[in-house]
This record gives C-alpha cells, structure tokens and sequence, in this order.
C-alpha cells in the first residue's frame, strides 16, 4: 500500500499525511476518506489474516494479532503439541511439532507456502518415538521442500527437522543447495553411532558406528563370525575396521573386517590357539 494521495493530504517530515480542518488555522477542510485509502487499508489487513489461513470474521476483533503471531512461529509449542494421525497443519500452527509415531505411520501435510503472501511461518518438526513407523513431512500441492527439491521427506526417529517457507516452497535448515538433511542425531553409547548432515550423500547424512564385542575360537587358525551393527545403514556400508581389544590380545595374529550387509560386520580372526578374543569395530556409511 502507499500513503493518502487524497484531496487535502498535508505534508509531514516529507511524507504525505492526513490531516484535519482547523479554519482558525487556515485550514478549510481536511484530508478526504477516499475509497483508495479505504480499501488499501482493508486489504492490507485481510492479507495478514488470509495469508495465516485464518477465514475472516467479522465477530473477530482479534485475527490480526493471531495471524501476527502465527506467521512469526510465536507460539514456542505448537497447539498440536503431540501429533499421532495424519494431519494438514495451518499457519496458525507454527512453532514446535512433536510427532509420535509409535502406534501407526504419520503424514503430515505443510500449509501452502504460496498462502502466506509476504509472511514466513516456521515449523519445527521432533519425533519423540524410537519405531519403525514412517513419518512423512508433505508438502502441498506441487511446491518443493528444499534442500533437494522434493515433495516430501521421512523424519527419522529422534531427529528434529525446521522448515521455513519462503513464500513459494519449504527451506531446511541447510537452505536450497544440496539433498534434505535433517539435523544430526548420535547414540553416544559403548556401542552407538551418530548422523552427520552431508550434503554429498544421497540420503542427507553420513554415519558413523563403533562398538566392542568379542569372538570364540574353538581352535587355532581362520575363525569367521558375524555381528549386528547397532543400526542399519540405509544405502552403503562403505568403511569397515577392527582392532584387538580387551586385556589379552593374542601375542601372534591378525584380525580383519568386512561388510555382510547394511546390518552387519563380518569379523574374521587367524589366532594360535582356541579362546575368546575381544575386537573394537568402527564402520562407516550413509
């Protein structure tokens, strides 16, 4: 919008102003209601409360300070503050979503970026559950969420995600460039991993594991033996190692490691003699 053009403006530090009739100061009429100025300020207002999602309401006094307070991710915890079915959240809703997915899989569908006229609204997404069930982020429509331009992404266990629209998509923490990461998570256990953000990664993240354990030999010579990675790797295991570890290493003897599949080590020891030999292991993968 732009300041009154209307017959009887004034001018005020450089910049028109309205004014009213005061003829004991010259002053005959004062600054004209035009119906421009009118609906300027009209839909100036109805934007802001539209472009949060709200309907307008005439018994409603108070929209444009919930649409302020929306489009600003005022609210630091989200009405929906424990999401456990598929919704289509609005503006309004902006702030902390937490999701759990502990009883079925979620969808959960962004407002419109392209709604939101001049206004970026924010969404901070955290899956408190630890199962299997799939929580997907949905864009609407055919906007993109970026980094990686797709229509939707998965949400990790245990793994926050922010979104901001930008008034056309939805933008990551990482911006536009790249593919989706979300923010990095780690299990700091003995045996644990952590998620790095990777934007060169077809998944969005780099992992890394590490862990102890240890294999029994019934006899001296070539022993071979399996274990589980504390999580899977969802594309490529690309980086196995193992080490000697424990108290009583062998005095000759080699150790080696290689990947069985994106779930497990394959440990393979060449020892003197028959015993229980412990192995540190670290893999890497994305």
């Amino acid at each position: 919008m732009d300041r009154t053009t209307a017959s009887g403006y004034t001018m005020i530090a450089g910049l028109r102003a309205f004014q009213n009739a005061n003829p004991a100061a010259g002053i005959s009429e004062g600054t004209a209601i035009s119906a421009t100025d009118t609906q300027a300020w009209q839909e100036e207002i109805l934007g802001l409360i539209e472009g949060a999602g709200l309907a307008p309401s005439a018994a409603n006094l108070k929209q444009a300070a919930q649409a302020l307070g929306a489009v600003a991710g005022a609210q630091l915890t989200s009405v929906l503050s424990s999401v456990s079915a598929n919704v289509a959240l609005t503006p309004w809703q902006a702030g902390l979503i937490e999701v759990d997915a502990t009883t079925a899989p979620v969808t959960i569908t962004l407002p419109a970026a392209n709604g939101l006229n001049q206004f970026v609204a924010a969404f901070t997404f955290y899956r408190t559950d630890v199962t299997t069930n799939t929580v997907t982020i949905q864009a609407a429509g055919t906007e993109k969420i970026y980094p990686g331009a797709v229509s939707s992404v998965t949400l990790p266990p245990a793994w926050p995600l922010r979104l901001k629209s930008d008034m056309n998509n939805w933008i990551g923490d990482a911006g536009r460039a790249g593919p989706y990461a979300p923010l990095g998570t780690s299990s700091l256990a003995p045996n644990g991993w952590r998620k790095v953000a990777d934007g060169n990664s077809p998944t969005g993240y780099f992992i890394e594991q590490w862990g102890t354990n240890a294999i029994i030999t019934t006899a001296s010579g070539l022993t071979s033996q399996s274990f589980s990675l504390p999580v899977t790797f969802p594309t490529v295991f690309m980086l196995p190692g193992a080490w000697w570890n424990g108290t009583t290493p062998p005095a000759t003897g080699n150790i080696a490691s290689s990947a069985v599949s994106l779930g497990q080590i394959e440990i393979s020891v060449n020892v003197p003699a028959a015993g229980t030999y412990g192995f540190a292991f670290l893999a890497k993968g994305y």
